[in-house]
């Protein structure tokens, strides 16, 4: 019976928040991007820590789409397609990274069959989503209030018949009967490398970068590297989680939303070693102090 019990334990499962969440991995992130999407509030963050309201979770999986460093463990929504036409006259909202991802999968037909406030809110959420596929030159969604059934409702044969209902006996059941782990996606919707060849967010440097390494460090995704005397800015692997400008407090960083083909960045930096403490460090031109002891420096100067 323990078995039995266990094995219906593991199908369900509620939303967790992996170590991974940037509001973990620093204190100093101001990461919302679940808190903003979810319907019901049922996601909270503090400092260093975020934190879900089971009773209020419905379990959706909206969130689960746009968390940039994929730390939501759970399922996305649960959608319906008919002939690659997504149909979206019910389930939480849409967002655009699934929708993209959708669309990486071949459905490029979205099916809405009202004009209320909620189709309002879907058709703005398309025409973000819209924006950035054309920026990638690919087509756009196609939006459509009316279905053709007749290939749905075409008479099948015996043979037709049998195998589709076996098809969709496997599909219910890997849905429905594996365990929970087995069916979590969130790694899905991870924007850096889904169109490859294409960045989603333009990285920068302000003159005020000292080069501490501090985001180099602490990106999730490695979006810099340095080597030897070169700097490497990877635009493509950056998801936007902006942890990066939360660590500077120099206010060096710059990241914003800016479709475009990816390109490698090389900037020449310069290796020194501090007179002060005799550590080696990078920068954008030769000195003989440290980020570190400069800044020692200054506050010993100031107080």
């Amino acid at each position: 019976m323990s078995l039995f019990i266990n094995w219906l334990e593991s199908l369900s499962y509620e939303l967790e928040a992996a170590d991974s969440c940037v509001r973990k991995t620093s204190p100093f992130s101001t990461c919302t991007v679940c808190i903003d999407s979810c319907e019901v509030q049922a996601i909270t963050g503090a400092k260093g820590s975020l934190t879900i309201d089971h009773k209020l979770c419905t379990g959706c999986g909206r969130c689960v789409t746009v968390c940039p460093v994929q730390a939501l463990m759970g399922e996305s929504p649960k959608r319906k397609t008919l002939d690659g036409i997504l149909l979206l006259d019910e389930g939480p909202l849409p967002t655009v990274n699934e929708l993209l991802y959708l669309y990486k999968k071949g459905i490029c037909t979205i099916y809405l069959p009202s004009e209320d406030e909620l189709a309002s809110k879907t058709r703005l959420i398309i025409e973000e989503a819209n924006i950035q596929l054309t920026l990638m030159e690919k087509e756009s969604f196609k939006i459509t209030s009316s279905l053709t059934l007749s290939s749905a409702e075409k008479k099948l044969s015996r043979r037709d018949f049998f195998s589709k209902v076996t098809n969709d006996s496997k599909k219910y059941a890997l849905a429905s009967a594996a365990p929970a782990k087995w069916r979590f996606n969130q790694n899905h919707f991870n924007l850096a490398g889904m169109f490859p060849g294409w960045s989603f967010y333009s990285v920068g440097f302000e003159t005020s970068c000292t080069l501490c390494e501090t985001c180099f460090k602490l990106c999730p995704n490695g979006v810099f590297t340095l080597k030897d005397e070169n700097l490497e800015v990877n635009s493509e692997k950056c998801s936007g989680c902006m942890l990066c400008v939360d660590v500077c407090m120099e206010k060096g960083m710059t990241i914003s939303l800016e479709v475009t083909p990816s390109e490698l960045q090389q900037k020449p930096v310069v290796k020194n070693e501090c007179q002060t403490c005799g550590s080696n460090f990078p920068a954008w031109e030769g000195t003989d102090t440290c980020p570190i002891c400069k800044k020692r420096k200054q506050l010993k100067f100031l107080f």
